[in-house]
C-alpha cells in the first residue's frame, strides 16, 4: 500500500475566511431547512481535516470526474467551505465567550450585594428604607435573583450617595448588573444576535460535510486497489471515530449516523465549540 502525499494546505487568514463566508451568503439564505443536519464535530478540527485532505485529493479530481462522469466543481470549493466554517465558528464563539465571564462577575457581585444590604439595614431601623423590601431581597437565591437584587439595591441606595455610599461603588455595582444581565440573556438563548450565528454555522457545516462526504467516497473507491483512500481523505471526527453523545444520566447514547435530522430550533449547536 502506498502512502498518501502530504502537500501543505494553503494558508488561511482572517481576510480569506471573512471573504469565504461572504461568498456563501446567497446560497446559505436559499438553503432549505430540511437539508440541514447536526454534526458531533469540532469545527476547527473538521475544517483542518478538509484543508489537508483537499491538498492531497485535488490531483485526483480529474480522475474522479472521468470515472463517475461527475461535475467536481462543488468539490473544488471545499477549501472555501472550510474557511467559511472557521469564520462562522469564530463568530459564534465571540458571542459565547461572554457567558464564561458570569461566574467571575457573580463572585464580585455577591459581596457588593451583602455590603449594600448591611448599609440599608441601618436605614431601615430609622424607617428610611422598607424593611420588608430588604427582607425580600435577602431571601433571593439563584442567578436571576442575584442580578435583580443587586439592581434593586443600587436604586435603593441612590438617595444616600455621599452620606451612606459612594457614587463609585454604585457605578461598579451597576456595571456588574449590566454585564450579568447580558450573560443571562445569552445563556437562555434570548439574545437575538446569537441564534442567526448558530444557524449560519449549521448551514456552512451542512455544505462542507456534504461536499467532503462525496469527495471521500469517490477517493476511497478510486484508490480501492491501493487501499489508501482513507489516508487521502480521513474521517472528519477527531481520532477517526465519532464521539458518542451522552445522556443526562451520563450513559452513552447509541452511535448515530453522520447525518442527523435537525430540530426546528436554529440554536441547536452542530459542533463542540473550539476553545
Amino acid at each position: 500500500m502506498t502512502s498518501a502525499p502530504n502537500p501543505a494546505a494553503p494558508p488561511s487568514t482572517t481576510h480569506t475566511r471573512e471573504a469565504a463566508l461572504r461568498s456563501l451568503e446567497a446560497e446559505l439564505a436559499a438553503l432549505p431547512t430540511e437539508r440541514l443536519a447536526t454534526y458531533n464535530l469540532n469545527a476547527t478540527h473538521a475544517a483542518g481535516v478538509v484543508f489537508d485532505a483537499f491538498a492531497r485529493c485535488e490531483p485526483l479530481l480529474d480522475e474522479v470526474a472521468k470515472l463517475f462522469d461527475q461535475d467536481v466543481g462543488p468539490l473544488r470549493r471545499l477549501p472555501v467551505l472550510a474557511e467559511a466554517l472557521i469564520q462562522a465558528n469564530v463568530l459564534v464563539n465571540i458571542h459565547s465567550a461572554e457567558v464564561s465571564t458570569f461566574d467571575a462577575d457573580a463572585d464580585a457581585a455577591r459581596p457588593i450585594r451583602d455590603y449594600l444590604l448591611k448599609l440599608l439595614d441601618a436605614l431601615a431601623i430609622k424607617g428610611k428604607v422598607s424593611q420588608s423590601v430588604l427582607d425580600d431581597i435577602r431571601a433571593g437565591t439563584g442567578r436571576r435573583d442575584l442580578v435583580d437584587d443587586l439592581a434593586r439595591l443600587v436604586e435603593l441606595s441612590r438617595p444616600f450617595v455621599g452620606t451612606l455610599v459612594e457614587q463609585r461603588e454604585l457605578d461598579e455595582a451597576s456595571a456588574l448588573v449590566d454585564r450579568l444581565s447580558r450573560v443571562l440573556a445569552r445563556a437562555k438563548g434570548d439574545d437575538a444576535d446569537r441564534s442567526p450565528l448558530l444557524l449560519q454555522r449549521q448551514q456552512v457545516a451542512t455544505l462542507m460535510v456534504e461536499a467532503y462526504t462525496e469527495l471521500r467516497a469517490a477517493v476511497i473507491y478510486l484508490r480501492r486497489k491501493q487501499g489508501d483512500g482513507a489516508a487521502f481523505a480521513p474521517s472528519l471526527h477527531e481520532g477517526g471515530r465519532p464521539r458518542r453523545r451522552v445522556r443526562p444520566d451520563g450513559s452513552p447514547e447509541p452511535s448515530e449516523a453522520l447525518h442527523t435530522p435537525v430540530s426546528d430550533d436554529p440554536r441547536d449547536n452542530p459542533f463542540i465549540d473550539s476553545e
